[in-house]
């Protein structure tokens, strides 16, 4: 039976987080989320099928897919979804990928596959498109999406092409073989004789004869006459050198040199001992005081000091980065309404707020920047460039500086409030992804979710002073002021690292929902607010005791929360609902959802 092995027309991949980037022909396909949430991405294959032969049957179809890497343990779903429209490798970004009909293929891979080749099996998709069902357009290839579950598939690896994509199409040709070669006919009977043809042309005329022999040699010449003498020739080599002659009689001694000079004066000898000092004298008497001096000119007039802040006047207000739709939505808390949006760089991601100034700092993921925003006007003031990725931001609302988590670069950029200027850079962890403030100890505290472990910023010098290890992918982070209490949500294992701002270790572990993301405070109460994407819910404990009070059901995907301590309102970003939800902090209760712009990750409160 014919077999074709097909490799891809197209392969390659698109991102939610860099959604109008193409990222044209890939070494390696992948599919699901990064522990970063948002950073979701999707495969996309095409197979030129045209080699298959016209009226043929294909009885099996299988693609196979070397997988190479899974992040989360477990077994896992993969799916493959039909395409309803074509797509080019070179141009298809996250925002212009074609829309996906039905699956195709809906089946799970676990751990022990990695490292292997799997075999999906397509063949009611290829042979909707061979017979012309429905157009060629390719597989989308898709998982889990609001956890963390990226899985990789090799693309075009290094020019490896066995370890490519694969179709592998088994097919029958639709034509009979050709049938068995007839038995040869009877000889047919001989046929008349015919008649005699006319009689020939005269032939041509013969070939010349032969060539006579050849004559005799004729009588030797006279001799030549004599050559002219030849030159002279070159002249012979010298003669050896002469032996050398006997050496001369020695001469006669010389006078005798002049008496040397008289040596130097020995050393003189040491010093007699200090006689004893005499009585001191009696004092003398004090003299008279002088005249006042004259009384100076008067100084030079100083200058004038700079104007003071204007009045804040935008109280009680919640910023929230919208990271798909570009824009920041501010909410009015006392009537949960928005009364602005603002728009600010490429893919917003987070938000926070120096309530001092009453400035809002927005970073932007794809910009590489930071959005300043007058909380008084609502007006874009500075935009500040800073590392790569900045993800995170925190603010210390007593000194004016601003911490810019740069996921990218694997550091945090320290800003000047007062320039908007960047004055320091400090080296973190591995894919540091949450950070707060202590603003009374002065000390910053960002989470690298790769590495498993916080660094701890000395605000004076900006300088990493300590490594504390908690839980699994650590990811918000959230500070108790008062009690110097610092809480990491560990994404990987479930659950909250307490640590004591004073010893720079871990003092408790509580176990909260599913896939915890992120963790606020509530200084005055001392209540802690955990959201958990895996299980759409809050989880509220107490910070005295480290015990859990409550669960609080939220909006879809959770991935952010932010407090006002003054009013005891918890509002709680909801990624997928694109809403916030706005708990009571007496009761625990949702008392409203305001619906905010697309894709919103990140918040900052101004009380």
């Amino acid at each position: 039976m014919p077999i074709l092995f097909l490799t891809p027309l197209d392969a390659t991949i698109v991102s939610q987080l860099q959604p109008n980037q193409n990222f044209g022909p890939q070494e390696n396909l992948f599919v699901g989320r990064t522990a970063t949430p948002n950073d979701v991405f999707r495969s996309l294959l095409n197979f030129d099928i045209s080699a298959i032969p016209p009226a043929s049957i294909i009885t099996n179809a299988t693609l196979r897919l070397l997988f190479f890497q899974k992040i989360a343990p477990g077994i896992q779903p993969l799916t493959a979804l039909r395409l309803l429209n074509s797509f080019s490798q070179n141009t298809v970004t996250w925002n212009t990928q074609p829309p996906a009909g039905e699956p195709v293929l809906e089946t799970v891979l676990s751990d022990d596959l990695v490292g292997n080749y799997i075999f999906l099996d397509v063949t009611p998709l290829v042979r909707g498109w061979y017979n012309g069902f429905f157009s060629s357009n390719g597989i989308l290839l898709t998982t889990f999406e609001n956890q963390t579950s990226l899985m990789g598939f090799k693309g075009y690896d290094d020019g490896i092409v066995q370890n490519w994509p694969t179709l592998i199409v088994e097919f029958e040709s639709a034509i009979g073989p050709t049938g068995a070669t007839g038995a040869t006919g009877a000889t047919g009977a001989t046929g008349a004789t015919g008649t005699t043809g006319a009689t020939g042309a005269t032939g041509a005329t013969g070939a010349t004869g032969a060539t006579g022999a050849t004559g005799a040699t004729g009588a030797t010449g006279a001799t030549g006459a004599t050559g002219a003498t030849g030159a002279t020739g070159a002249t012979g080599a010298t003669g050896a050198t002469g032996a050398t002659g006997a050496t001369g009689a020695t001469g006669a001694t010389g006078a005798t040199g002049a008496t040397g000079a008289t040596g130097a004066t020995g050393a003189t000898g040491a010093t007699g001992a200090t006689g004893a000092t005499g009585a001191t004298g009696a004092t003398g008497a004090t003299g008279a005081t002088g005249a006042t001096g004259a009384t100076g000119a008067t100084g030079v007039t100083g200058a004038t000091g700079a104007p003071g802040m204007s009045a804040q006047v935008s109280v009680n207000r919640i910023y929230i980065a919208n990271t798909v739709s570009d824009n920041v939505s501010v909410i009015d808390g006392n009537d949960k309404t928005v009364i602005a949006t603002i728009t600010v760089g490429t893919s917003p991601i987070d938000a926070d707020v120096n309530p001092t100034t009453n400035r809002i700092y927005v970073a932007n993921f794809n910009s590489n920047d930071v959005t300043v925003i007058d909380g008084n006007t609502n007006n874009v003031i500075a935009i500040v460039t800073v590392g790569t990725l900045p993800s995170r931001v925190g603010v210390n609302p007593i000194t004016n500086r601003i911490y810019v988590v740069n996921q990218g670069s694997t550091n945090v950029s320290v800003i000047d409030g007062s320039t908007n200027a960047v004055i320091a850079t400090a080296m973190v962890g591995t894919l540091p992804n949450g950070i707060d403030v202590n603003p009374i100890t002065n000390r910053t505290y960002v989470s690298n979710s790769d590495s498993n472990n916080v660094s701890v910023i000395d605000g004076s010098s900006d300088t990493v002073i300590a490594t504390v290890t908690v839980g699994l992918n650590p990811w918000g982070v959230g500070v108790n002021p008062l009690t110097n209490g610092i809480y990491v949500a560990n994404l990987g294992s479930n659950n909250v690292s307490v640590i004591s701002g004073a010893a720079n270790t871990v003092v408790a572990t509580v176990t909260v929902g599913t896939l915890p993301i992120d963790a606020g405070v509530n200084p005055i109460t001392n209540r802690i607010y955990v959201s958990n994407i895996g299980s759409n819910e809050v989880t509220v404990f107490d910070g005295s005791d480290n015990t859990i009070i409550d669960t609080v059901a939220v909006g879809s995907t959770p991935v952010r929360v932010g407090i006002n301590s003054l009013t005891n309102e918890i509002y709680v970003v909801n990624q997928f609902s694109d809403n916030v939800s706005v708990i009571e902090g007496l009761f625990n209760t949702v008392i409203a959802t305001v619906t905010v712009g697309t894709n919103p990750t990140g918040i900052g409160v101004n009380p």
